[in-house]
């Protein structure tokens, strides 16, 4: 697993990347009166201040001391777009400048929020504009957090309902911030978003998935398989190789176990690479006896990659093999294609001049 060495801190404790039980040691250990965790908390996450000025409870002498010993970790939009769909994509700079990519999904009732947790991605994947821009850094749990705060702010007075960490990056490489991060995100003095409506993506990182599986809570996990063939995996998923799919298999299956819930497998078609009818079959054996549902997502278009979508006619003999073999496969639709914010393209707007020029 990678370590956070190379991370961004904000001056003092960034106390934005604190779950209330973290900052009440922090609180404790700091000479504050145990009671200050849960208003500082409460004004990060709930009010979502971002100045230890506005929390106009606490005295000024603590306020004072919160600034010299401490951080709230705050993130400035640099790109807004709106999609014709209704999606909307944001690029926020980080403390160092560099960029987060967010984005928010309307649908119906449900309004979800799409954060990122590393600048760029070490994965590799062969169709993915953020892997192909490379990796950076990680991305705190404060600078995870502050994504979503900052959503919020924007949505208001709408509320957001979800939140999946599918932005930038592969959130089980960076657990030691995304932990904490979705943590804080449940919480009733801030988001409280339930963990059943938080979901987790992964390229397949076993080991991390095993570590998620221990976490209390119902969160959702996302699988990007993208082919049950061991060497057209490989091919797609480089980083992949250290797990084989017979280990990836038994640590979903021992996931949904754990939680009781299904396990979403995400599977980017991709035209001549692995949409063929035996690529199908793979895909129907892999998830045989597994409560899952599949997301069937033709891939999306991405300068300086060769991958392209199957037409209509080729998506529609993919589906039709699933759907009498497989537990449950939805063909889910490209959101915010055209700002560049569906699956596969985040990245695509400051990250390569970010990565080339630094700061």
């Amino acid at each position: 697993m990678v370590q956070d060495a190379d991370a961004v801190k904000t001056p003092g404790a960034e106390l934005s990347g604190m779950p209330l039980k973290d900052l009440t040691t922090w609180v404790l250990d700091s000479g504050f009166r145990p009671f200050r965790a849960r208003q500082i908390f409460r004004w990060i996450h709930g009010r979502m201040a971002t100045s230890f000025d506005e929390m106009t409870d606490i005295s000024l002498a603590s306020r004072e001391k919160l600034r010299e010993t401490a951080g709230i970790t705050v993130l400035r939009p640099v790109q807004e777009y709106g999609s014709t769909d209704g999606t909307e994509k944001s690029v926020l700079a980080l403390e160092d400048g560099l960029p987060a990519e967010v984005v928010l999904i309307p649908d119906g009732a449900r309004l979800t929020a799409c954060v990122s947790t590393q600048v760029g991605c070490r994965m590799a994947c062969r169709f993915c504009q953020t892997g192909l821009s490379g990796f950076r850094r990680n991305m705190t749990a404060g600078e995870i957090v502050a994504q979503l705060n900052w959503l919020r702010m924007s949505a208001s007075p709408r509320r957001i309902t979800n939140l999946v960490l599918m932005g930038m990056g592969e959130p089980l490489d960076n657990l030691q911030a995304v932990i904490p991060a979705i943590t804080i995100a449940t919480s009733e003095l801030g988001a409280c978003i339930g963990s059943r409506k938080i979901t987790v993506s992964t390229i397949g990182l076993v080991e991390g998935i095993e570590r998620l599986a221990g976490l209390e809570g119902q969160f959702g996990l996302a699988v990007s398989l993208h082919s049950a063939i061991e060497e057209t995996r490989r091919m797609l998923v480089p980083s992949a190789q250290p797990d084989s799919l017979d280990d990836l298999e038994a640590a979903i299956r021992a996931y949904g176990r754990v939680k009781g819930r299904r396990v979403t497998i995400e599977y980017c078609l991709i035209r001549d690479v692995n949409d063929s009818r035996r690529e199908a079959q793979a895909l129907a054996g892999f998830v045989r006896g597994i409560p899952c549902k599949i997301n069937v997502i033709p891939c999306n278009p991405v300068d300086g990659l060769s991958s392209e979508p199957p037409d209509d006619d080729g998506v529609q003999r993919f589906l039709e093999y699933l759907y009498p073999v497989c537990p449950a496969v939805t063909l889910r639709r490209p959101r915010g294609r055209d700002v560049a914010g569906a699956c596969g393209q985040l990245g695509a707007s400051l990250m390569e001049r970010a990565l080339r020029e630094p700061g």
